[in-house]
């Protein structure tokens, strides 16, 4: 018998047992090298030169740090896809926007939220969609929206309040008592 199947550990347990900046150092490795192969696969946009991969590292590596300075890695990541954008008509860092939006919304309280994170995160969502050109009217530019930042956001906000409902914390806004052994305290 396999030494996982002995204590009923799974492959995921494991992977949830590794130090959260090495998985935070990975997804920012892994986000840097997949916006760079996108934008050399990229045959309708110019090939990244030394500006252009200095504004993907910045829109990619402070991805380390999501867990600890949320609100500034959205800002950092805000500011290098809009320039990105602007610069190459290119929404190539729409992901690590996502990324940083959920962990913007996951980690701060709800004031936070909707006063600093939610307007970075829509200026540099509406500056990329704009800048990509391939939306005819002010509409299509409201949906693309949706994947950035509105999902994001919505399940980060979810996440948080569970968090603030299972440590005992009464969810912002609410009434609802917490949950102690699956009974209202």
């Amino acid at each position: 018998m396999p030494p996982a199947q002995q204590f009923a550990v799974s492959r995921w347990e494991r992977l949830r047992t590794f130090d959260p900046r090495i998985r935070d150092a990975f997804l920012a490795l892994a986000a840097f090298a997949l916006t760079l192969l996108g934008g050399y696969l990229d045959e309708a946009g110019p090939r990244p030169d030394l500006i252009a991969l200095v504004l993907i590292a910045l829109g990619t590596l402070p991805l380390v740090l999501h867990r600890r300075a949320p609100l500034l890695v959205l800002a950092v990541i805000g500011a290098a896809g809009a320039a990105y954008a602007l610069r190459d008509g290119s929404a190539n860092l729409s992901i690590p926007l996502a990324i940083a939006a959920y962990s913007a919304a996951a980690h701060r309280d709800r004031r936070t939220v909707v006063t600093i994170a939610l307007p970075i995160a829509l200026a540099a969502s509406i500056v990329m969609a704009i800048t990509e050109q391939q939306h005819a009217n002010w509409i299509e530019v409201l949906i693309a929206l949706i994947p950035v930042p509105g999902a994001p956001m919505l399940l980060g906000r979810v996440s948080y309040n569970r968090r603030r409902r299972i440590e005992g914390h009464p969810t912002e806004g609410s009434s609802h008592l917490p949950l102690r052994n699956g009974r209202r305290c």
